[in-house]
């Protein structure tokens, strides 16, 4: 297993970094971006158990994908990716399907144009409810996916939480 995406190069991208290589995951491809702030999230769980990702994307992280080492993509049995660096996602996704291997879309919230873009490109897609809806651009649930995997050739669905899977 891999992790191929960009930190900052101060504490907190450090211990990303380090976490990450302790559970055996290769991290010799993570870039350390200098004068960014690492992506982070916080997850609020109310008293009814529903939860609220708030997330930070540093827009000084160098959306700049052409670093990737994609000559490796071949070497893994799929590869996965969500929608806060689409250009490095997109990157991913074609040498994915160059090399004939699934490409796997974490479709939560972000801009309709990024999620429809991904999804095109992922053989599988796995939406949040939210995400789900912004991309289609329909409220109802069953009519967004409807209306995605009409869109798209992959093998869509979305996470319902306690509800489950659809």
């Amino acid at each position: 297993m891999a992790y191929w995406g960009r930190v900052g190069a101060g504490d907190l991208g450090v211990r990303i970094v380090n976490e990450l290589a302790a559970e055996d995951v290769d991290v010799s491809a993570v870039r350390r971006v200098p004068g960014a702030l690492s992506s982070s999230d916080a997850i609020l769980v109310d008293p009814n158990e529903e939860r609220l990702i708030c997330t930070y994307t540093d827009p000084a992280l160098d959306p700049d994908p052409s670093w990737l080492p994609l000559d490796r993509v071949a070497r893994f049995d799929a590869v996965l990716a969500d929608v806060r660096w689409p250009a490095g996602a997109a990157r991913l996704f074609a040498a994915a399907a160059a090399a004939g291997i699934p490409a796997i879309f974490d479709g939560d919230v972000g801009p309709p144009e990024s999620l429809l873009d991904l999804a095109r490109r992922a053989t599988h897609l796995a939406f949040s409810e939210p995400g789900l809806v912004q991309a289609a651009g329909v409220d109802a649930v069953g009519a967004a996916l409807e209306r995605i995997a009409a869109a798209v050739a992959g093998i869509v669905g979305v996470t319902l939480g306690a509800d489950g899977f659809l």
